[in-house]
């Protein structure tokens, strides 16, 4: 029923329904149940459609340790929970550069170990790679938008861009070199 409801755009419904599913499988199984993280990762789901970020990085972040211990870190389902947790911090209007690099480091973490499960042409690991590309450049456009905040005309954008080191995930978060 809550996936009828997600499909219908209804997310509040859907999530109240997540909820308790989760909520039902904690109690019956615990945390460390392949039911439980999958109803973790649906409810995760959920509270992302709602913009509810807060609440659901709170979700990922257990559930994902959870999941690397008892389904193992090459499991598509935990592969799938980290992609997600990604996406989730990266379409965060209010993303942070720490959430940008966390999203980044999760995703490039996770490559090696599609690719050794899976193969590296695998569509998982293609969605893995898709990713973090999206988020490199999420955090790209973050750092431009600061740069001009802070006066930059494109002009000058445009010299540091062509005169400075690329923008890398490590120089992001000391500096906006571009």
């Amino acid at each position: 029923m809550q996936n009828t409801y997600e499909s219908l755009g209804r997310h509040e419904e859907s999530t109240r329904i997540r909820r308790g599913v989760h909520s039902r499988y904690l109690s019956l199984f615990g945390e460390e149940h392949k039911e439980t993280l999958e109803s973790a990762i649906n409810l995760a789901s959920s509270l992302h459609h709602l913009q509810q970020f807060g609440e659901a990085k709170s979700l990922f972040l257990k559930a994902i340790p959870a999941a690397q211990r008892v389904l193992g870190k090459s499991d598509e389902g935990t592969l799938k929970m980290k992609i997600n947790y990604a996406l989730m911090l990266t379409t965060d209007a209010k993303a942070t550069l720490v959430d940008l690099n966390e999203a980044i480091d999760v995703l490039e973490n996770a490559i090696p170990d599609a690719q050794r499960a899976f193969g590296a042409s695998h569509p998982l690991v293609v969605h893995v790679e898709n990713t973090l590309q999206y988020s490199r450049q999420t955090l790209r456009a973050h750092c431009l938008s600061q740069l001009e905040a802070s006066g930059l005309s494109p002009t000058d954008i445009d010299l540091l861009e062509r005169t400075q080191e690329p923008l890398t995930k490590t120089n992001a978060t000391s500096s906006f070199v571009l």
